[in-house]
């Protein structure tokens, strides 16, 4: 309660105030907004909060947003978003396109890019690298193609190497080493025309 000339009941969440005097405290409400006393509301006082009746949970209270796979969350919002966690099935995770660095969710790497572990590159379909020694001097770990795919730069994925036989392109600004690499194939010109190769 406060005091309003006469004993009140403090505000919930979501409804318009003044100050955070007239907010519920017990329930981690303050009063915030910006552009002035017309658009301030009772909110939760910080963003590692959430009002949980927002959620399945409806204990109308504010609620730690929940970190790297913690459950249960039911919707995005209970999820640290400020470490851009979203709500995977009932636990909070990184969206498939980056990986948790321990503090918050980074972006999946590049072709190239130095790695330490296989999670950390985009090894999801149909880019599929893999974190492996690369070709620099000194050797280095690098998201990679594995041995039977080669990089295409069109595409910008891994896409398996042509065997013996199988067509290839012998010159183009979209890709390179599309031959196997494992069997010391290499693509040979069969028709000037085509510019075509196998």
């Amino acid at each position: 309660h406060y005091w309003n000339g006469t004993c009140s009941l403090k505000l919930w969440y979501n409804v318009s105030c003044t100050s955070s005097y007239v907010c519920d405290d017990n329930r981690g409400l303050q009063c915030q907004g910006l552009g002035g006393i017309m658009f301030q509301k009772c909110d939760c006082y910080n963003t590692s909060y959430i009002w949980d009746s927002l959620y399945i949970t409806r204990q109308d209270k504010c609620m730690l947003k929940l970190g790297y796979n913690q459950s249960t969350c039911h919707g995005n919002l209970e999820c640290q978003d400020y470490n851009y966690l979203v709500c995977n099935g009932t636990k909070c995770a990184c969206l498939y396109t980056a990986y948790w660095d321990g503090t918050v969710c980074q972006p999946k790497r590049n072709y190239t890019d130095p790695c330490s572990f296989t999670y950390q590159c985009r090894d999801f379909g149909p880019v599929n690298l893999i974190c492996i020694m690369g070709t620099t001097v000194p050797p280095v770990l690098q998201c990679l193609c594995n041995a039977t795919s080669f990089w295409d730069d069109c595409q910008q994925a891994c896409v398996v190497s042509k065997k013996i036989y199988q067509s290839c392109t012998l010159t183009t600004n979209c890709s390179s080493n599309e031959c196997d690499k494992a069997a010391n194939l290499q693509c040979l010109n069969t028709s000037i025309s085509s510019n075509a190769g196998w």
